[in-house]
């Protein structure tokens, strides 16, 4: 049997921050750093890496980072391009002409490499079966929109495949045949809302992006598509030679014509921020008043405004704004800039006898990234250390204290991101060089299980100053100490036995 368990749920912000968002997955920390580049290729929606370009540049993490203790499967892989030119499978090779769809387009693949070990359980992706689906949830124009994507074969008895598809057995469009084939799943269905009375059921042979009778509202902005084979290896997107075995790969997309990045304001460019929002303090006080010419005790309330930097954070995913980041995954040096540039900039006009102090700040916090970067971890939290040190003396010889009430947890947003990337990367490809060399780690090491707790313990500690105001901004850059659990437990997977 093999389906497509653990659908990853993504719900790509690209207006603004508010839109519509799902609980994250509480076996994760609070925010997840996975910011989609953009590219300057046209993908093409034919449910595989139809080249080496076509998926290059996007964000690659293991499928294992978005389910809890669920063990790697696969990868998926984020992109997005704006103004796609949408060509059809069909008509590539012909001439190549399709149509543009101005605004923005988010692709993702999920390539399920599965385990060619037949007693594992992921080995039922690399099983060509008619019961193979996935699905996606993406938020779209009209609210939510969920798209279940099938194999090109109908399952003839969907009953040990369909009660655990998503709720995709409330659909509407039930029974599509006789029981026990209620679905023909073929092609893709997609939902909005969760209502299943809008499922509709696209099947090849449709329109489809690209073609002259596409049109993206009557699917709900959706499209997807499933093939078999070992696709992201023969073009060397993924070089990990033990994945280069037939398995499930999946492909899907939403169109958001409402947005244009050169007429909105895109989302920070970071994973969390502070939003600075006014709020009223209310203190009441006792107090004796003249009543009648006799002493009464009476309340006296009290209320002033001010001026409270609030935590904020994107549950999913958000953008990499290429006119900030360019095309593809930002180099580090980039994002510590951002960090440092931002940290000059909030810091003029501060008094001169700060002056030395803020220029230690900025110097300590981009070389504690870099460290980070370069693995240096004991180096890289003590000049944490002296950066917080230095912080306090500015603030204390007159720098605003909200003055880097962004830098702050754009730092930290860095730092996590840095860290994170290491840590899937060594799941990604297996681990680091063993000493004996093997480079395997496995799923199940007790290591890998040491860093997912230690970053979950760094997001709870974030997330508790959430919405504390001046008192957790102040706080914020000490929960990056919770990550120094994590970075042990890194050098201990570097190093090998």
């Amino acid at each position: 049997m093999s389906r497509s368990s653990l659908p990853l749920i993504v719900l790509a912000v690209l207006s603004v921050p508010s839109a519509a968002q799902d609980t994250p997955n509480q076996d994760k920390p609070f925010f997840l750093p996975v910011n989609i580049p953009a590219v300057d290729v046209d993908p093409v929606m034919d449910g595989r890496a139809t080249d080496n370009p076509e998926w290059v540049d996007a964000m690659r993490l293991p499928d294992s980072f978005f389910f809890g203790d669920a063990g790697r499967s696969g990868f998926y892989y984020f992109e997005r391009k704006n103004d796609w030119n949408a060509v059809p499978p069909s008509t590539l090779a012909a001439d190549g002409v399709g149509i543009t769809y101005q605004g923005i387009t988010l692709f993702i693949a999920h390539d399920i490499v599965g385990s060619s070990d037949p007693e594992n359980p992921l080995h039922q992706f690399q099983l060509d079966e008619d019961r193979d689906w996935n699905s996606f949830d993406f938020s779209v124009p009209d609210g939510r929109a969920t798209i279940w994507v099938f194999d090109g074969v109908n399952d003839a008895d969907d009953s040990d495949w369909l009660p655990f598809a998503e709720g995709l057995d409330t659909s509407a469009l039930i029974p599509e045949g006789a029981a026990p084939d209620l679905i023909d799943d073929r092609g893709f269905i997609a939902r909005l809302n969760d209502d299943p009375s809008t499922d509709v059921h696209w099947f090849e042979g449709l329109p489809e992006p690209g073609d002259a009778g596409w049109v993206w509202a009557d699917w709900h902005w959706v499209f997807g598509r499933r093939t078999f084979g070992q696709s992201f290896q023969d073009v060397l997107i993924d070089p990990d030679p033990e994945n280069a075995v037939d398995h499930e790969v999946y492909e899907a997309c939403s169109y958001r014509p409402d947005f244009d990045p050169d007429d909105d304001d895109p989302p920070p460019p970071f994973c969390l921020w502070w939003e600075l929002t006014e709020e009223e303090e209310v203190e009441v006080k006792d107090v004796v008043v003249l009543k009648d010419g006799t002493p009464t005790k009476a309340k006296l309330t009290i209320t002033t405004k001010k001026t409270v930097p609030i935590l904020k954070g994107q549950w999913w995913l958000h953008y990499w704004d290429d006119e900030v980041f360019g095309i593809g995954v930002p180099p580090v040096f980039t994002l510590v800039g951002l960090v440092t540039g931002e940290m000059n900039a909030a810091a003029q006009g501060a008094p001169p006898e700060a002056e030395e102090d803020i220029q230690f700040a900025i110097s300590y916090i981009g070389s504690f990234l870099y460290l980070l970067e370069a693995q240096e971890f004991a180096q890289a939290f003590q000049l944490l250390k002296f950066a917080r040190i230095h912080m306090g003396r500015a603030e204390k010889k007159g720098l605003d204290k909200l003055a880097w009430v962004h830098a702050r947890v754009h730092a930290i947003s860095v730092a996590y991101y840095i860290l994170a990337l290491q840590f899937m990367q060594l799941d990604a490809f297996g681990g680091a060089a063993q000493a004996d060399g093997d480079t395997n780690i496995p799923i199940t090491d007790p290591e890998l299980g040491k860093v997912s707790r230690a970053f979950y313990a760094f997001g709870k500690a974030l997330e508790k100053q959430a919405g504390k105001g001046a008192k957790g901004q102040a706080k914020i850059l000490a929960t990056l100490n919770k990550l120094k659990k994590a970075t042990k437990a890194l050098e201990e997977l570097q190093d090998g036995p």
